[in-house]
């Protein structure tokens, strides 16, 4: 906290206005605008599959997967989103196959952190933007526009007439998750997470590089040579 003590002076003459803030918002005087910050935000969900894979199951699964992914990170800031972009890529180091990548995105007329809502958007998203035949290497989904959530303007034209009832469903689904562990509870679309990621519906994220799960996974647990 020594900075805080610092004289207006000795911050002016040693950092720029960024440092200034910092140093006044420390002193109590509030001079950052936070809901402007997520307002210019977006937050994006795009793994590599292990494997390429080309069929739309498997697709729709890893889509969905990280809609969700994006829906649980704006419900814990406390924001919600207008838009939602889904896009998928071949492998461009594959030079003997077929390329292709590819986005298409929606908005929302009330914004959203309902996972359902922002699932669905993403996977009409994919509908419209994939190709058969194209053996594809990534898939990603991002979120736009994001706003607080409270208070959220609603609109008059909002087609969810359940609004209220789904964010009660959504503050129970974070809640089993936060208590029984990441994805105990999920959207079926998902299908079945099996070890380090993978899906059952034929695609898993490369996790080459993932720590080991030492506190979580007696088969990882930290093992120590005397």
């Amino acid at each position: 906290m020594e900075f805080a003590d610092k004289s207006e002076s000795w911050v002016l003459s040693h950092f720029h206005k960024p440092g200034y803030q910092t140093w006044l918002e420390l002193n109590g005087i509030p001079c950052i605008d936070t809901s402007e910050i997520l307002r210019n935000k977006n937050i994006c969900t795009s793994r590599s599959f292990a494997e390429m894979v080309s069929d739309l199951p498997s697709l729709k699964a890893s889509i969905a997967h990280f809609a969700a992914s994006c829906a649980n990170k704006l419900r814990g800031q406390g924001s919600a989103c207008k838009s939602v972009t889904a896009f998928v890529g071949s492998n461009r180091f594959r030079e003997d196959l077929p390329q292709y990548g590819n986005a298409a995105s929606t908005t929302f007329v009330t914004a959203t952190s309902d996972t359902l809502e922002i699932t669905n958007a993403a996977l009409r998203c994919l509908e419209s933007i994939y190709v058969p035949g194209i053996m594809y290497k990534r898939s990603g989904v991002m979120v736009g526009d994001i706003v607080p959530s409270n208070p959220l303007q609603l609109d008059l034209f909002d087609t969810n007439k359940k609004r209220k009832e789904r964010n009660d469903l959504m503050r129970v689904l974070d809640s089993v998750n936060q208590r029984y562990g990441v994805k105990t509870m999920h959207l079926a679309v998902e299908d079945t997470p099996i070890s380090y990621g993978a899906f059952g519906g034929g695609w898993h994220v490369r996790c080459e590089h993932r720590s080991p799960n030492y506190l979580t996974d007696i088969n990882e647990i930290l093992t120590i040579k005397i």
